[in-house]
């Protein structure tokens, strides 16, 4: 067996901004199926998006690399007081499994957990079959949907 450590201290994390605007875009349009809002995301539309984004100030939008390579994304934002995690995306193939998103996401939670102490929930499609991921990260589902299931972080 070949158990590869991962040095997790390596992954940095990289707020949403002007200049990797685009790439989000590119990664979201390529993995659309996986999201409510299944139409091509067009660059003015994705500049809207961001410029209200960016007025509240406890939105973030991280992307995550590790060795210089991007592997993804992880976004959170406050909805009816609770935190709404979104846009969680692992893009590259090379290092899905190897535990670098599911770290994330607890240093993120860890972060908004200081910034305010609500529930961290989601909405996941029920066609998206990482909900499993959701499952062995610490959710739970607590309510479904015709289309998706709601799910809480387990403190």
């Amino acid at each position: 067996n070949n158990y590869i450590i991962m040095d997790y201290n390596k992954i940095i994390f990289e707020e949403l901004n002007y200049d990797n605007l685009d790439l989000i875009r590119a990664w979201k349009n390529s993995n659309k199926q996986f999201f409510f809002n299944q139409l091509e995301i067009e660059i003015q539309d994705q500049l809207n998006w961001f410029e209200k984004f960016k007025k509240i100030d406890t939105n973030t939008m991280l992307l995550i690399k590790f060795d210089d390579n991007y592997i993804g994304c992880i976004g959170a934002r406050i909805i009816n007081s609770n935190w709404d995690i979104f846009n969680v995306m692992n893009i590259n193939k090379d290092y899905s499994g190897k535990g670098i998103m599911s770290y994330s996401l607890i240093k993120l939670f860890q972060k908004l957990r200081l910034i305010r102490n609500i529930p961290i929930t989601a909405k996941v499609l029920k066609s998206n079959k990482n909900i499993n991921w959701y499952l062995k990260n610490n959710f739970e589902i607590i309510n479904s949907d015709n289309d998706y299931f709601l799910i809480r972080h387990k403190l």
